[in-house]
Formats: C-alpha cells, structure tokens, sequence
C-alpha cells in the first residue's frame, strides 16, 4: 500500500515500505494534498476529485464564453449588414445625383 510522508519541510514523498521495512520512494509533492492524491491514484482510487471539479467548471466557463462570442458575431455581422446597406444608398444617391447633371 502506498503511503506518503514529510521528508523534508515542504517535501511531501509518495512511496510504500517493502516486506523488509525499507522506504521506497515514488515521487515528491510540494504540499499534502497533491502527495494524497497521488497516493490516493496509486492504490487505486480515483484521481483527484478537484480535478473533476476543474473541469467541470471550466467546461461551463467554454460554454459561456462560445455562447456570448456567437452573440458578439451575430451583432457584428448585423453591423456590418447595415453600414452595407447605407453604402449602397449612399452609391445610389451619388447615382441619382450624377444624372442631373
């Protein structure tokens, strides 16, 4: 079973004890959490539920940013509609006005 321990101050140490009681390290964390949940993934358990919890939300946070950029270009784009149409008015007039003359 994996197990993890303070082997320095700041240095959290993921490891097991062989069937003699010897150390064998696995990998260095720099706090408890992430040498916990790395302990945790090595015996078999879930990964890191905050993890989920990240993506989760930042899968809600793409989600919003696409809806609003969607809602940006449709207005964008209905902007450039417009001043198009007045472009084209705008052509027609100078038509119109070079016929008088």
């Amino acid at each position: 079973m994996y197990v993890y321990i303070l082997a320095d101050p700041g240095l959290y140490t993921a490891g097991y004890h062989d069937p003699r009681g010897q150390w064998c390290p696995e990998s260095d964390h720099p706090c408890a959490d992430d040498a916990a949940a790395r302990v945790a993934w090595l015996n078999g358990g879930r990964p890191d539920e905050r993890l989920d919890d990240l993506v989760e939300t930042l899968s809600q946070d793409l989600a919003q940013h696409q809806a609003w950029a969607r809602s940006e270009l449709e207005r964008l784009e209905n902007q450039i509609g417009n001043r198009e149409r007045e472009i084209e008015a705008l052509q027609e007039r100078c038509r119109q006005l070079e016929c008088r003359q």
